[in-house]
């Protein structure tokens, strides 16, 4: 039996998030593809599990009056209690005095390159370096490594590539006819769609600017449909509907009834709402920064993430030719196959085999 300890402090009630998502698809499926382990969940107090866990997970709850307390110190004093085979961080970041192996998560560079402050920068480079040290690093795709190679001076050796998997059992196309959330939010026309937070990085307010852009007539007929965990405000002005914290499986309406989704982030370690959408028979439009080419491939149609004019006029183009938006119908549901929770399941096991000395 291999016991593998995780973080699981992302888990919160009403809350998921992308890093959310990647934890719930491993301990969720993981017992689809193997046998012969436990996740041992290390949650605090405020840890929700808002799924129904699988009998070879088992929660335990540290409390802790800090993030580092925990961290440090806390976790450490269960993991010598439990003794497991691994440590599992979805994070760059785990207990760092510990006496077995570890595997951490870099999903990406955000706090590098858009910090909440001057200081972030530097602090990261070097924490995940320490971190790093004697630990298998996850990361989400190959711009990522480019990226960590490049800004933090980790040698490419050591990260392993882990493509995110989308719940293809929610996310599929379905028969929008059957969720009453269009009526609840007030949708009554077509649709062009967006799923994410409002953060700097994922640049919605050029979205917001090139839909006003677009003709009266193209307005007229569709409206601009924002869904967020963030709870935002924003005034997006006529024509604009923000659906907050939807369920998944409204999501997957949303997805599914949406005549284009657009994706103008700025930077992603992997990109999973458009990858969600494909998976739905949306229509994908993404901006072409970062890793979204080496995620979404040719089945999406791309944009300059800066100019707000040339995505007003790739969504009116698109928009104008049915046949087009049919083709990449086809073709995202076809790409979205390609990232399967098997696959995702069987990498992630591929590290931690390795990580633990086969």
């Amino acid at each position: 039996m291999m016991k593998i300890a995780v973080d699981a402090r992302e888990f919160e009630n009403g809350k998921m998030t992308g890093i959310g998502r990647f934890l719930k698809n491993l301990l969720v499926n993981a017992g689809q593809y193997f046998e012969g382990f436990e996740f041992l969940l290390l949650g605090n107090e405020l840890t929700e599990i808002p799924f129904e866990l699988p009998p070879y997970c088992r929660l335990i709850k540290i409390s802790a009056f800090s993030t580092q307390v925990w961290e440090q110190f806390k976790a450490r004093e269960v993991l010598k209690d439990e003794k497991p085979d691994l440590f599992f961080s979805p994070y760059y970041k785990r207990p760092l005095f510990i006496d077995m192996p570890s595997v951490v998560t870099v999903h990406d560079l955000i706090p590098l390159f858009y910090p909440r402050h001057f200081a972030e920068p530097l602090i990261l480079k070097k924490l995940l370096k320490l971190y790093a040290k004697k630990s298998a690093i996850i990361t989400d795709s190959k711009n990522s490594v480019s990226d960590i190679e490049k800004h933090i001076g980790i040698d490419k050796e050591v990260l392993n590539v882990v493509y995110n998997a989308v719940d293809g059992d929610v996310f599929k196309p379905i028969d929008i006819k059957k969720n009453g959330i269009f009526s609840e939010i007030g949708i009554n026309n077509k649709y062009i769609m967006y799923a994410g937070s409002f953060s700097a990085h994922k640049n919605v307010s050029a979205l917001i600017k090139a839909y006003s852009l677009l003709s009266g007539k193209i307005k007229q007929e569709y409206e601009l449909v924002i869904c967020s965990n963030s709870k935002s405000k924003i005034p997006c002005g006529s024509g604009c509907i923000i659906v907050n914290s939807p369920k998944d499986s409204e999501l997957a309406a949303l997805y599914s009834g949406a005549s284009l989704f657009v994706f103008p982030s700025l930077y992603e370690g992997f990109g999973l709402p458009p990858v969600e959408a494909m998976a739905c028979g949306c229509p994908v439009l993404s901006s072409n920064a970062s890793c979204m080419p080496e995620i979404l491939g040719p089945a999406a149609s791309y944009f300059n993430p800066l100019d707000e004019k040339e995505l007003s006029f790739k969504i009116e183009s698109l928009l104008c030719d049915k046949y087009e938006l049919e083709k990449m119908s086809v073709k995202s549901i076809e790409r979205a196959r390609l990232y399967s929770k098997e696959k995702f399941c069987k990498s992630v096991f591929e590290v931690f085999k390795e990580a633990a000395g086969g």
